[in-house]
């Protein structure tokens, strides 16, 4: 089924949008459109939506979410991917075997997302745009076994396009860091496989997929990213690289299993914002 987008509009109170977005998250109140009634007309006003939504948050940035541009917009929008902060109070870690809950927005929209994370080294010596897949590489230091929290007050955030992700924290409410996959080889990522089970049933078993360079197309787009909007670019970047088994739409009370395969395994369970 084709995207319908709402109205869409240039001329977009940023701060007040931003307010609506951060004064739901606080209060765990879905919001059923979005805020005002037009999306924005530009990929750059949604990043300046999240822009004043990082400035109002009472925490710091130390992650970084990629996802996809849906492929029948993305010539609309000219882009592939799109990019959204993660918090340091919603970055958790998890060893080989352990479990985590984690804090979804009950009345919003939520999904479980495995994933790759990767920790980038100081990218301060590479350009600010045109960066290659092989620079790419050459800026991941660490990879670790992973899991994106996507949830958001937006009932309907995934509507919208990329401009729903990119104008409220990314769709995301924190990162899993797992365990770390050692020796790692970009051939390796690519073949790893990954299985995720929820509620008992086995949903998907895949590996990474390579289109548009896979999860290190993903660091690429992170690095101009980052650099188009004076971010930082020290070493210790962590960015969660994009979905491997699938998204599924998940809510309160969901559990799901995931499996690195030979590697490791851990579970989480989504719990309403309210009750923790």
């Amino acid at each position: 089924m084709a995207i319908v987008l709402p109205p869409e509009s240039g001329d977009l109170d940023v701060k007040a949008i931003a307010t609506a977005f951060v004064e739901a998250r606080k209060s765990n109140t879905a919001l059923t459109e979005f805020p005002g009634g037009f999306i924005p007309d530009t990929l750059d006003l949604g990043y300046a939506i999240q822009a004043e939504e990082i400035k109002q948050w009472d925490d710091e940035v130390v992650a970084w979410k990629v996802g996809g541009v849906p492929p029948e917009l993305r010539e609309k929008y000219q882009e592939t991917r799109l990019a959204g902060p993660v918090m340091k109070k919603t970055l958790f870690k998890v060893e080989d075997g352990g479990h985590v809950k984690l804090p979804v927005f009950g009345g919003g929209c939520s999904a479980i997302e495995v994933e790759f994370v990767m920790e980038l080294g100081d990218l301060s010596d590479l350009p600010a745009e045109g960066v290659t897949v092989e620079q790419a590489i050459g800026a991941i230091d660490r990879v670790y076994m992973g899991y994106e929290n996507a949830s958001s007050p937006l009932t309907i955030g995934n509507d919208f396009g990329p401009l729903g992700p990119i104008s409220d924290f990314g769709l995301n409410n924190g990162v899993i860091v797992g365990p770390e996959l050692v020796d790692w080889t970009p051939e390796k990522i690519l073949s790893q496989g990954v299985t995720t089970t929820i509620n008992g049933s086995e949903v998907h078993k895949g590996n990474p997929k390579p289109g548009l360079d896979g999860p290190f197309g993903a660091v690429k787009f992170l690095i101009e990213f980052l650099k188009k909007n004076n971010y930082d670019t020290s070493a210790g970047v962590l960015v969660s690289t994009g979905v491997v088994t699938g998204v599924h739409i998940a809510s309160a009370g969901d559990k799901a299993e995931i499996s690195y395969d030979g590697q490791c395994s851990f579970s989480v369970e989504l719990v309403d914002v309210s009750d923790l």
